[in-house]
């Protein structure tokens, strides 16, 4: 049963105070998949924001980041450790994000280790989606251009459905989820060759 249907994006400043303890969860949990990770796509959005934000606190070592996300740009780039790139592009005013063909272009010009990947929906029929199309296009490119890939999203947005497909859950090596997370949706990821990982004990607070 379908709880929710989503056809426009949220402004980054109405979701960044929406869920905010499960984006910790899946912020600190996280953590775990960059331990032999020395490159990385971070998705634009309020959940890859937070990962963005722990990295700051947790994440000791160098670390090569590309970005379509403003305020994660702006919040690594103050961090010597991290290498930032940040993709070109028009500008969305509400999400604070870039997106289309020149953003494509350029991560279709490089390589990650691990992309963190944010969705506005999940079902098992249709995978994870999202909203605006030039955003879709840079999440599948990310998905393409990573040796591994997670898939990042709070168990609010399972059972919703958006405009666009990003990629079906067997797109990706991993799910990261907060602890509401249903066991028949960790079920359904484990079908579909996925990784739940399971959510950490906080490092922080």
């Amino acid at each position: 049963m379908i709880s929710e249907q989503l056809w426009g994006p949220q402004p980054i400043d109405k979701k960044s105070v929406m869920n905010v303890d499960k984006k910790l969860q899946i912020a600190e949990t996280s953590l775990s998949l960059l331990r032999s990770c020395s490159s990385l796509f971070l998705d634009a959005g309020s959940t890859t924001y937070e990962i963005a934000k722990i990295m700051c606190t947790h994440v000791q070592k160098e670390l090569t980041v590309c970005t379509t996300d403003l305020h994660i740009a702006d919040l690594l780039r103050q961090e010597e450790r991290f290498h930032v790139y940040f993709c070109g592009g028009m500008v969305d005013r509400s999400t604070a994000s870039v997106g289309g063909e020149f953003s494509v272009h350029m991560i279709r010009a490089l390589h990650a280790d691990l992309a963190f990947v944010g969705c506005d929906a999940v079902t098992v029929k249709d995978g994870a989606m999202g909203t605006r199309i030039a955003n879709i296009m840079v999440k599948q490119a990310m998905i393409e251009h990573s040796l591994q890939s997670a898939l990042v999203a709070d168990s609010t947005k399972f059972g919703r459905v958006s405009f666009a497909t990003i990629a079906p859950l067997s797109a990706f090596d991993f799910l990261v989820s907060d602890r509401d997370i249903s066991d028949d949706v960790r079920q359904c990821a484990v079908k579909c060759g996925v990784q739940t990982l399971p959510p950490r004990r906080p490092v922080f607070r």
